[in-house]
């Protein structure tokens, strides 16, 4: 019996619509994906974790997107920018008080960067961590020259030890991601931390399992440690559990009476920018 697509695009607009009231931001396609892998109704309605599935939602999905009758996805590839202006100095002023903020890392003992496997997650990583001004990034897989050079220059500017807590996929290919970006930063002064995923975060947040269908010369090794082969995506890890596991080791770092110090900083700042006006 042919399964009916229609109840599980139904499905997949509220869990969209959902997950945008949760978390104040659209999930991407590949993130609503395991929202329907891990919800109940989808799965009675027929949907599984294959590549096929993933293929037809982002096709009904664009179509229903086209007729106005999808919520929108979050697009972490291709966006459109342009530059902010202001209509009157009200206006501009109101800005200022938004933005004004002194370095907040700064009188931390380390310099902390946040970063991701992939772009997906790194909106998340900007609602949780910008407050504290610290650096993030997303690695796009195997990270370029670019950002390894940055972060050493990061690191050097800032004169002190800096720690990398890491989040990336449960593969072949993910395990090492982390181990290449440490060797290419080298071991003097930057050290990367992965969060997530580890092995035991699989069984413990109930992950779905996909097959690893990549010739990738790091399989053996991976069936080695881990007894088979098999991908888990760092999407579909609930973003709540991803924050408690970046904000249990961000907290083992960080200084919150030097933070509050510079808090206290900025209301000086605003009024020695906009004087009476603050």
């Amino acid at each position: 019996m042919p399964r009916g697509w229609d109840p599980i695009i139904a499905r997949a607009r509220d869990l969209v619509n959902a997950f945008t009231t949760r978390f104040g931001r659209a999930p991407t396609l590949r993130r609503l994906h395991y929202e329907l892998v891990s919800d109940q109704f989808a799965r009675v309605y027929g949907y599984v974790n294959t590549q096929a599935d993933y293929k037809r939602l982002s096709e009904l999905t664009a179509v229903g997107r086209r007729a106005g009758v999808f919520p929108d996805l979050d697009e972490t590839v291709r966006w459109w920018s342009r530059e902010q202006g202001f209509a009157n100095a009200d206006a501009l002023r109101e800005h200022i008080r938004e933005i004004c903020k002194v370095d907040r890392m700064r009188g931390q003992a380390v310099t902390i960067a946040v970063v991701v496997e992939k772009a997906g997650s790194r909106g998340f990583l900007h609602d949780w961590f910008d407050a504290y001004s610290v650096y993030i990034t997303a690695l796009a897989g195997f990270t370029s020259q670019t950002i390894v050079d940055n972060l050493k220059r990061f690191q050097r500017a800032h004169r002190k030890p800096m720690i990398v807590l890491y989040a990336g996929d449960h593969d072949a290919s993910g395990e090492d991601i982390d181990r290449d970006f440490q060797d290419r930063c080298g071991v003097e002064g930057i050290e990367v931390r992965r969060v997530a995923l580890l092995p035991g975060h699989v069984q413990q947040y109930n992950l779905p399992v996909s097959p690893f269908d990549k010739v990738d010369s790091r399989a053996q090794a991976f069936i080695n440690r881990h007894g088979g082969l098999w991908q888990v995506e760092l999407d579909a890890l609930d973003p709540d559990d991803l924050r408690t596991l970046f904000e249990a080791e961000f907290n083992k770092l960080w200084d919150f009476d030097a933070y509050q110090a510079q808090l206290d900083r900025e209301p000086e700042l605003l009024k020695e920018v906009l004087g009476d006006d603050a």
